[in-house]
């Protein structure tokens, strides 16, 4: 068995830092479930606008909240830029939801991996392709 991602939320702002809560990430309930992120589920979060990436798990929240809580809340504050990941098991990879938000944490593009056509990703030069 091989590790891959099962789910992808592309550039989620944060809305809240929560020191005093007991911890997780708090995401707005709609994009968890379009991401294929169940409540509870072990993710991955990489802050882009500071470098720090953490694991914790996910809660469902109101429409557009992305929280940092407890600990995590350390890692970034409100209006850094994240990317949320979930990883499975399986043989081969069975395909996985990235969704890329925009302003007031809404989709506004649904894709699917495997990408089936080379596509610009963050930046000048920088694609995804798979063969």
């Amino acid at each position: 068995m091989k590790t891959f991602i099962s789910g992808k939320i592309h550039r989620i702002c944060v809305t809240e830092a929560e020191l005093d809560y007991i911890g997780s990430v708090t995401i707005d309930a709609e994009i968890m479930a379009e991401a294929n992120i169940e409540p509870y589920e072990r993710v991955d979060v990489a802050n882009v606008t500071n470098g720090e990436r953490f694991t914790t798990y996910a809660l469902p929240g109101k429409k557009g909240v992305f929280a940092l809580n407890g600990g995590a809340a350390r890692l970034g504050r409100p209006g850094d830029i994240c990317i949320v990941m979930a990883y499975q098991l399986a043989e081969s990879f069975p395909g996985a939801p990235a969704l890329i938000i925009g302003e007031n944490n809404e989709i506004v593009e649904r894709l699917h991996y495997p990408l089936t056509e080379p596509r610009p990703i963050d930046g000048p030069g920088i694609d995804v392709t798979v063969q």
